[in-house]
């Protein structure tokens, strides 16, 4: 029976990565550069927008961040209105409220600015104003909202999630203590910014966790089934760029080359998964960030060396290619393997990320084996199919 379903699910990833590269990819304008943030005023005013909701959280409101923006967007003629109601991990009624917000104020465009979470909430509101009969629950899973989204400006202002240029989103059933991707090409913001500024404040360590969110984004998608070259390129760089600057940002936060350098790498790694998927690592971290509210960079961090470790020789080849690119060592393909899990491990030492998951109970397995198996199968082409039994084994390997 296992066969069976392996075959069918690889049927299934093979047509949607040929879907993926023959399907007209969306044109995104992108804006880099130290204060590059105040330029979303002008690419506004080029695309005709009246009134702009900006999507971001309370405490980027109290720092400040925005007033020069507003400054600009009134000095162009556009009006601004303000939801500052975003969450970490947007639930459903975070989404909601947003999209009710850019109705009443009657907004004709988008601008979120902030970390994955206000951009993902941004995106998926933003659904729901082009599809108000559809809850977001409804729209789970691949292609499921097809339709043009209002004029959607994206400034992060961590590195890592890359939701700025992916075609995905994640919501939170906070009822139902459960994570969910929304993933459909219309969802890709039509313009980015990336101000590395903005970015010289973040804590240690959320500079740890979404550096290493993106640097598993990138690895997963390198290490798929039916990665493309455009897939490898993009995931060796975000590899790179984050393995070169992630410990000198961490430990200089306004270490303005190195924060420039992340955002970038993260944008390529969202470029990566956008084409590739992300898998096993990803499914785990959604499933213990809904029933332990982790923070999703760590959760991602902390499973990353485990899954990599549990896919075996299917990866190899592909691990010590990174090796190679990384100029991590190693004379044969096992000693390159062992370079790049070692100095995983040792980014996450270092930055104090931990190696277990201390939340975790030997009851909740089973459930989070199900919910990450739900999740990534068949959808994400990993190196291995799991079924239940060997997904507990390997989230058992999390256990303090």
């Amino acid at each position: 029976m296992k066969n069976g379903k392996t075959i069918l699910y690889r049927v299934y990833q093979g047509a949607m990565a040929l879907a993926l590269r023959v399907l007209p990819e969306k044109k995104q304008e992108l804006v880099t550069g130290n204060g590059s943030f105040l330029k979303a005023a002008v690419i506004l005013k080029q695309h005709g927008v009246h009134k702009v909701q900006i999507v971001t959280t309370a405490g980027t409101v109290r720092r400040g961040t925005l007033a020069p923006l507003l400054s600009e967007l009134e000095s162009k003629g556009i009006e601004a209105a303000v939801f500052d109601g975003v969450r970490p991990d947007p639930d459903l009624s975070c989404i909601e409220c947003a999209a009710k917000s850019y109705r009443d104020e009657g907004c004709d465009a988008f601008l979120s600015v902030g970390g994955g979470s206000a951009i993902d909430c941004t995106k998926l509101a933003a659904a729901r104003t082009v599809k108000p009969e559809q809850p977001v629950e409804k729209m789970k899973g691949t292609l499921k909202v097809r339709r043009k989204l209002p004029f959607t400006v994206a400034v992060p202002t961590t590195a890592g999630t890359g939701s700025e240029v992916t075609a995905a989103a994640v919501a939170t059933d906070a009822k139902r203590e459960l994570k969910f991707p929304v993933a459909d090409l219309c969802l890709v913001p039509d313009a980015a910014i990336l101000d590395p500024l903005l970015t010289c404040a973040l804590p240690k360590s959320i500079t740890a966790d979404t550096g290493m969110d993106a640097f598993t984004h990138a690895i997963e998608a390198y290490t798929n089934c039916f990665a493309s070259q455009k897939v490898r390129h993009y995931a060796l760089d975000a590899m790179k760029l984050i393995h070169e600057n992630l410990l000198s940002a961490y430990m200089d936060g306004y270490n303005l080359p190195a924060r420039e350098h992340l955002l970038l790498a993260s944008y390529y790694a969202g470029i990566a998964f956008t084409n590739g998927y992300v898998g096993y690592v990803h499914a785990i971290a959604h499933a213990l960030g809904g029933l332990y509210h982790i923070p999703h960079g760590q959760a991602c961090a902390t499973v990353l060396p485990v899954v990599l470790e549990s896919y075996g020789s299917r990866i190899t080849g592909k691990l010590a290619r990174i090796a190679e690119y990384l100029f991590l060592g190693g004379q044969t393909d096992t000693e390159k393997v062992e370079a790049v899990l070692s100095r995983i491990r040792e980014l996450e030492r270092t930055m104090d990320i931990p190696q277990a998951v201390a939340e975790l109970q030997e009851d909740d397995i089973p459930e989070i084996a199900v919910r990450a198996l739900r999740e990534a199968n068949p959808t994400y082409p990993v190196p291995v199919i799991w079924d239940q039994a060997e997904m507990e084994a390997v989230v058992r390997r999390l256990l303090p």
